[in-house]
């Protein structure tokens, strides 16, 4: 019908494919698919498209479309559209070689591929995430079961039993942990570590993004850190840049300082402020908090966006101000950090 009109193959497949997987796969759509233009597909759709093929009874037409030389896909995630990642494109290809081909050799490739991804931290959404996890969890639930039993050893303290498969201490700083197992198979752990940085010193960095904040007086003028009066208007003022290439879904991130609260999060140019541009950079959509303004938009190279809002210093004191930052919520590489330092906000005269 007319609303399925604007739906693309790629979409179309994958529905095909996810009824294939819950049972609900209608056989008279293999025509359909038989006459697909497979080598015009993307790579993940064609992976999908073989794999609901094998999953409707036609493995031969199935392993026509697996490639002959079977590789992890290294390509950079897409930070917008449909978000496509070199993870997720690896993870669409296991899962449908242990459909088609579970004694493929390159099955094991693949999914030292997937794992060292992740312990690099390259899983970056959502869409990386539940891929990854579906093919791997669907190649370690056909491995051979484990025997085993491990200890987790830790400096200055006899074995720790890991029958309970947790361990959670405060005084693991400096010390070394060592795991080990006796038995067969393979065996699996992570570790995470939570507090406060002992560093009064924030990174500033930039990898894909530059963005920076400074603050201004009603005049437009470069305000005095060391002398904000209570009661002050303050103009923050925000640009944003991409560097290397246009990113998509990028939120900015506008830690306060403890003394300010936000005012106004839309100024326009007026009479007193008559130094504002008179339009700011466009963005998608804002969150205004206690403690922060968040900003989500789109940036592209070959130019800067400029934000402006008005902030009002209610608490007097010394207070750290955090580092302006952005990042690409789909790609969390690309980001930038910058524009730490302390503010002091005097009372009453003599304060």
């Amino acid at each position: 019908g007319k609303r399925y009109k604007d739906i693309s193959v790629s979409h179309r497949v994958y529905a095909a494919y996810a009824l294939a997987k819950a049972g609900e796969f209608d056989k008279k759509v293999t025509n359909y698919l038989r006459d697909l233009d497979a080598d015009g597909l993307p790579a993940h759709s064609r992976y999908q498209l073989a794999a609901t093929m094998a999953l409707a009874g036609d493995i031969d037409f199935a392993r026509k479309l697996v490639p002959f030389d079977v590789q992890p896909d290294l390509f950079e995630p897409e930070t917008g559209g449909d978000l496509g990642s070199g993870v997720r494109t690896t993870a669409i290809l296991l899962d449908m070689l242990l459909e088609v081909d579970p004694e493929n050799p390159s099955v094991g490739v693949l999914v030292r591929s997937l794992t060292q991804s992740a312990r690099a931290g390259h899983w970056y959404n959502t869409q990386a995430n539940a891929f990854g996890l579906m093919a791997l969890g669907r190649y370690y639930r056909q491995s051979e079961p484990v025997d085993f039993t491990g200890t987790v050893a830790i400096e200055g303290d006899n074995a720790i039993d890991t029958g309970a498969f947790e361990v959670n201490r405060e005084d693991l700083a400096g010390k070394e942990v060592s795991v080990s197992i006796t038995g067969n198979g393979p065996c699996y752990y992570y570790w995470q570590a939570s507090g406060v940085s002992s560093s009064t010193v924030a990174p500033e960095f930039e990898r894909g993004i530059r963005v920076t904040r400074e603050y201004l007086d009603t005049g437009g003028a470069p305000l005095d850190l060391d002398s904000v009066r209570l009661g002050d208007q303050v103009i923050c003022h925000i640009t944003a840049t991409a560097i290397d290439r246009s990113v998509s879904n990028v939120v900015i991130n506008d830690l306060l300082p403890a003394g300010f609260e936000i005012e106004n999060p839309r100024l326009k140019s007026t009479a007193a402020m008559s130094w504002l541009p008179k339009k700011g950079g466009d963005i998608d959509y804002q969150d205004i908090r206690d403690d922060r303004l968040l900003m989500f938009m789109n940036l592209y190279t070959g130019g800067k966006k400029e934000f402006y809002y008005s902030l009002r210093a209610v608490s007097a004191g010394e207070f750290k101000t955090p580092p302006v930052s952005a990042e690409c919520m789909y790609n969390p590489l690309i980001a930038g950090a910058s524009s730490a330092g302390v503010l002091t906000i005097r009372g009453n005269a003599g304060e």
